[in-house]
């Protein structure tokens, strides 16, 4: 047979091979207990620049007071029971706004207790749950049994509320709980299987979420983590755990200029360990132990000061400690465009699979294929009666 001849039959059959590849409907594709399901949730880029804030926030309208100093910036990390409607006052005022909202998953606040009864959070769910206290500025919260399905119940509600509340990721503290005195015998295993549920669970409900400290468990669940977040790992020479994560990946960090404390690491120079976190391709940033509007990024400082680096086994223990956060600040203020920033253009969320149970087996082809099955037919039909016809 001439060549021409065998176009049309070999055209159905890649036409039908083509549309017969096809994934499952949307229809499908809702709930975590279907294992094809296919969730979409962000996943920010390695450069997107970010503002952390969860404090500092207007009375009247909260996202005001996010929004000056956050110069060039695609994600906000942000407490969204600051103040009414954070969220969505945030998204308005900065259209593309990629949200991250901060939930304690491993202690208990009073002060979210308000928040917590919208969520049908009673004072009583928390009998029984509530060990030591925090400590330090924090002394009034107190570590959760995170080994009790009531807490999974509690913060459930609380990702919902995220959810509903249009965020688009969160950022759970407070995990590892194992490394200090809860009051229960935590251990490890505890903290990774609580850490593992949290995150199968955010994302079953279609948000981001990232891993925030937890320097031993990060290279066992970066594989369930969309991003990393970090405080004061250049004040304790820890940051290369973080070489383990893949470079399709953010690790957001902060150092704070303010810190004083054995606990939370005595404050760095900026100028000593910046360098290091920008060839990295970390996104770090100076700010405050209060987190609260100032902000500076490793770039923006260096940018504007001199940044030798760290030097051969050299500490970078600031020596000026009460003008480094002034330094710093000063750097944001006056570098208004971060010239290392990519354009703040939102990365659009991706598609990934979510981890969900295997459901039951069922018979005839997935609802999701019965049209593309009739139209592959129909094509196939089509093709062969116009391939006669040329004969």
């Amino acid at each position: 047979m001439a060549p021409s001849l065998w176009s049309a039959p070999l055209l159905a059959c890649i036409v039908t091979a083509q549309l017969l590849l096809v994934t499952p409907s949307a229809a499908q594709s809702s709930g975590p207990g279907n294992a094809s399901a296919e969730a979409t949730w962000l996943k920010p880029g390695r450069n997107v620049q970010w503002q952390w804030q969860l404090a500092g926030y207007g009375d009247d309208d909260p996202a005001v007071s996010i929004i000056p100093k956050a110069q060039n910036v695609t994600l906000y990390d942000i407490d969204p029971d600051n103040g009414p409607d954070v969220v969505t006052k945030l998204r308005d005022a900065v259209p593309g706004a990629q949200i991250i909202c901060y939930i304690s998953v491993g202690t208990w606040e009073p002060y979210r207790k308000e928040a917590d009864e919208d969520r049908g959070i009673k004072e009583s769910d928390w009998d029984g749950l509530k060990g030591n206290s925090y400590g330090g500025a924090f002394d009034d919260e107190r570590w959760l049994d995170i080994r009790s399905p009531r807490v999974k119940t509690i913060m459930m509600k609380r990702f919902t509320f995220a959810q509903k509340a249009g965020c688009d990721g969160v950022e759970p503290d407070n995990v590892g709980a194992y490394q200090v005195d809860t009051g229960f015998p935590l251990t490890e295993a505890d903290s990774l299987s609580y850490s593992r549920w949290i995150a199968t669970t955010v994302h079953s409900l279609g948000m981001s979420v990232g891993l925030k400290n937890s320097l031993p468990l990060v290279e066992r669940l970066e594989p369930m983590y969309d991003w990393f977040l970090n405080e004061q790992c250049n004040a304790f020479d820890e940051c290369d755990i973080y070489d383990a994560v893949p470079k399709s990946k953010p690790v957001f960090g902060t150092e704070y200029c303010d810190a004083s404390t054995a606990d939370n690491g005595v404050t760095q120079e900026p100028g000593c360990f910046c360098p290091a976190m920008i060839e990295k391709g970390f996104q770090w940033l100076i700010k405050t132990t209060d987190l609260d509007v100032p902000r500076v990024t490793c770039q923006q400082y260096c940018a504007k000061y001199d940044c030798p680096g760290r030097g051969e086994g050299g500490s970078c223990e600031a020596s000026r400690k009460g003008a480094v956060c002034t330094t710093a600040f000063a750097a944001s203020n006056e570098v208004v465009d971060d010239p290392t920033a990519p354009s703040p253009t939102p990365t659009a969320p991706t598609s990934a699979t979510a981890p969900t149970a295997t459901p039951a087996p069922t018979s005839g082809a997935p609802a999701g294929l019965t049209i593309t099955w009739a139209a592959a037919i129909a094509t196939l039909g089509l093709l062969t009666a116009a391939f006669y016809q040329g004969r």
